[in-house]
């Protein structure tokens, strides 16, 4: 990955999780600078959605460290990274299966939110935040 000179949003450091005989994630590190946009591939089994799960607070790692804006958080619930401005669309194909992906309208909840992971900017489904990473920052100080 090449040097920035613009310092990472979210930092994912050493981190692991284990199920009762499986190894979900081993040592995972990685950056995101604002504005990057990453993929996330690989086969099944690889702890894709172990690691979607533990960014979406939904999971805690077994060992590792989440930095926003280099400051260490703990996600204890699923609001926490949404007000640190992390945000999670689960794929589910049954929602909308009336609607083809030409015919989806901006004002769609769904696809407003999809904006807002894309260009950073709150939706207007969203209440605004004074402190988005104040709670979780300081639990992870604690």
């Amino acid at each position: 990955m090449p040097e920035s000179s613009v310092p990472p949003a979210l930092e994912v450091r050493n981190l692991s999780r284990r199920f009762p005989g499986v190894v979900a994630l081993d040592d995972v590190n990685f950056d995101v600078v604002r504005g990057e946009v990453h993929a996330l591939v690989g086969e099944n089994g690889a702890g894709k959605s172990t690691l979607i799960n533990i960014l979406a607070g939904v999971l805690q790692p077994g060992e590792g460290r989440i930095l926003i804006d280099g400051a260490p958080v703990v996600f204890s619930d699923p609001l926490g990274p949404q007000r640190c401005g992390i945000s999670v669309i689960f794929q589910e194909l049954s929602l909308l299966p009336h609607l083809s992906a030409g015919r989806c309208r901006p004002s769609n909840l769904l696809y407003r939110n999809l904006l807002h992971l894309i260009s950073g900017t709150p939706c207007s489904a969203t209440a605004p935040m004074s402190d988005p990473c104040a709670e979780s920052a300081a639990s992870a100080s604690s």
